[in-house]
């Protein structure tokens, strides 16, 4: 087996395959952030509408608020998901340890399931 300084051609597989799952980790909290960002949007243009005179009849079937917490659900869970998807891959390839719930994009995805959980209890709780 060749040597490229220190590091096996084996080593540099699993090196650009954990890469690849650090990037798509992070599409995933920028997938997450949109729904979520999208659903606030979209419930409060659809709250300014409701308020409207002869307000439009899909506002009576669909409320703003179940509009939005759905979208903000959609986006938690696809974070969620992604999250345990992802250390379930670093298991399998043997490379996950202790210090492994530290890498950046780990640390911001924990943050942003933590700031969607807190808008989710606050859009649900509001009046």
């Amino acid at each position: 087996m060749e040597e490229t300084k220190g590091l096996s051609k084996d080593d540099l597989a699993v090196e650009n395959t954990i890469l690849a799952l650090e990037r798509t980790l992070l599409a995933m909290v920028r997938t997450s952030t949109t729904l979520l960002t999208f659903g606030f949007a979209i419930y409060k243009l659809m709250q300014e509408k409701a308020h409207e005179t002869g307000s439009h009849p899909i506002l009576e079937v669909l409320s703003p608020k179940l509009l939005g917490a759905a979208m903000i659900i959609t986006g938690f869970i696809g974070l969620l998901l992604s999250v345990i998807h992802y250390r379930s891959l670093l298991s399998k390839m043997g490379r996950w340890k202790s210090k492994s719930w530290f890498s950046s994009s780990l640390i911001i995805s924990y943050v942003i399931l933590s700031l969607n959980a807190l808008m989710l209890i606050g859009a649900v709780l509001s009046n």
